[in-house]
């Protein structure tokens, strides 16, 4: 009643704007009904209750079918994918199910576990009584202290911390449903070498005694069918058109702000792209070390990783933005499945805005974007009304208030002073360089050099509509020499050029230095 009205809608050719919304609902209920009957497998295994339906099975059909469940996502992840098999191999007399399941679960792991252009391998070979299956791949590999257990029900092998595991089920059938045959299952693996997995089954009949053999193999494929997840080519949407590095004409004069969405599952990314795409820019990286250098190249307004991810993780990304000079004012929501403290706790020590556990609420996901945005935005016109001696309305934390006042006050102090820098700066604020850098970023969005500028223009503009000064005796009081480059500097932060503004503003002055107002016009 899910999957097959979505199946419809999928192959309906009209125009639907939700398309994509339905793939990916469709996609997953397919993996949702897998999980469900690898669930019920397991519960008849653990219980005893299964019974294996034995029939004459064409070696060579069946592990080609399963081989051919991979063939579309080997070919996506540019994984050397082959199938290697004896000529004239022979039948064997087995559960069409259980041996289907036994070898889908053996290659889904190798898939799991192979990074893309890695490499995985199916071989089928016999002696005169038995055929042996044998899948091979250049993953991660098995510890030693693995090995002997990872048959277990419910046993995971113990994996760098950002690796996707599952739930401990499909290798503990694989081992029940290949003994059930009489047959057995072995592993051989080393660390960062990758692994080989083999089957060994019995050719005939005298070992089934006791077994009902029957005498037409009627199974068809469908729980086969069910566990394979790869959406037929009919579904697949057409791969984006690859366009020259740089930025869109979109990109340079849109008022947009830009988010990097960050995650190595691509129907994720592109799931996160379709929530946000109409109303920001965005940047899409594959894992966290081409995050990285999409952050440093674009600086976007805000990051969105996911946590679990191989090479450099969502931890190590977050902590990385936040420990970077230019960077670090960059909000980062990280997602996760997993919801335990401890990696909550990790997430906030490495400097993380905000943690959305998935699922999520899209909406949900949404409004913490735009609040989060409109925050910093917010404060940004606070700062840039204060500096430009403009009221506010603006209502910011009073942290933030006596922050931008205690800066004003530091740098004011110390106009007269030509060994005055970056560094004098942060020690006179009491803080770290790349502490105060964070915070000057985050009100302003400025560097230490711009803010620092920033609150000389703001004094010299003071001075000249206070103490009438005029512009080269204000600029001059505030350490810049260059009247030129006063002037330019002047009319970027305050829109205007000194004697513009002086005109404007000097009768204006009310002696709050916040409160500047244009004057009254003559009626």
């Amino acid at each position: 009643m899910i999957i097959d009205p979505l199946k419809k809608v999928i192959e309906n050719h009209d125009e639907n704007p939700y398309k994509d919304e339905v793939n990916v609902a469709y996609r997953n209920s397919r993996r949702l009904l897998s999980l469900v009957d690898q669930l019920l497998l397991f519960r008849k295994a653990d219980s005893g209750a299964d019974v294996l339906k034995i029939a004459k099975l064409d070696t060579k059909e069946l592990c080609t079918d399963v081989f051919q469940c991979f063939c579309q996502q080997a070919k996506a992840r540019n994984i050397d994918y082959k199938l290697t098999m004896d000529d004239d191999i022979d039948p064997l007399y087995a559960d069409q199910e259980k041996i289907e399941i036994a070898l889908f679960n053996l290659l889904s792991n190798a898939f799991k576990f192979t990074p893309d252009g890695g490499s995985i391998e199916f071989a089928v070979a016999q002696t005169a009584d038995e055929i042996k299956m044998t899948i091979s791949d250049s993953g991660c590999g098995v510890a030693e202290s693995d090995v002997s257990r990872i048959f277990n029900k419910f046993q995971q092998a113990v994996t760098s911390h950002n690796q996707k595991t599952g739930f401990g089920i499909g290798l503990f059938l694989v081992k029940h449903f290949i003994e059930n045959h009489h047959g057995s299952v072995t592993l051989k693996s080393e660390l960062q070498k990758g692994s080989i997995f083999s089957i060994t089954l019995k050719k005939g009949t005298a070992h089934l005694n006791g077994h009902i053999i029957l005498e037409q193999n009627n199974r068809s494929h469908q729980l086969l069918d069910e566990l394979s997840v790869e959406t037929p080519a009919v579904f697949q949407k057409e791969p984006p058109v690859p366009v020259e590095k740089g930025k869109t004409a979109e990109e340079v004069i849109t008022d947009k702000k830009t988010i990097l969405i960050v995650d190595d599952n691509t129907e994720i990314a592109e799931y996160l792209s379709h929530i946000f795409e109409d109303k920001y820019c965005l940047y899409v990286a594959q894992n966290g070390l081409s995050g990285y250098d999409m952050a440093v190249e674009h600086r976007p307004d805000l990051v969105i990783s996911d946590i679990n991810m191989e090479g450099m993780d969502g931890l190590e990304l977050c902590a990385k933005i936040k420990q970077s000079e230019s960077l670090g004012h960059i909000p980062v929501i990280l997602l996760t499945a997993a919801s335990s403290p401890e990696t909550r706790l990790k997430g906030i020590e490495g400097g993380a805005d905000d943690y959305i556990t998935k699922p999520f609420d899209s909406q949900l996901l949404l409004a913490k974007v735009e609040t989060m945005l409109k925050n910093r935005s917010q404060l940004q016109k606070y700062f840039f009304d204060n500096i430009t001696l403009h009221e506010s309305n603006v209502k910011v934390p009073a942290e933030y208030r006596d922050f931008l006042r205690e800066c004003i006050k530091v740098v004011e102090e110390n106009l007269d002073d030509d060994d005055f820098n970056v560094l004098k700066f942060a020690k006179c604020m009491g803080m770290s360089r790349s502490s105060l850098y964070d915070k000057v970023k985050l009100i302003s969005g400025q560097s230490l050099n711009a803010f620092v500028r920033s609150i000389r223009l703001r004094r010299a503009a003071v001075l000249m509509i206070k103490h009438n000064m005029n512009v080269n005796q204000a600029a001059y009081q505030v350490g810049i020499a260059d009247s030129r480059y006063f002037r330019e500097q002047f009319n970027k932060l305050f829109g205007m050029v000194p004697s513009e503004y002086i005109k404007k503003y000097r009768t204006a002055f009310t002696g709050d230095m916040n409160l500047l107002k244009p004057k009254a016009k003559k009626a």
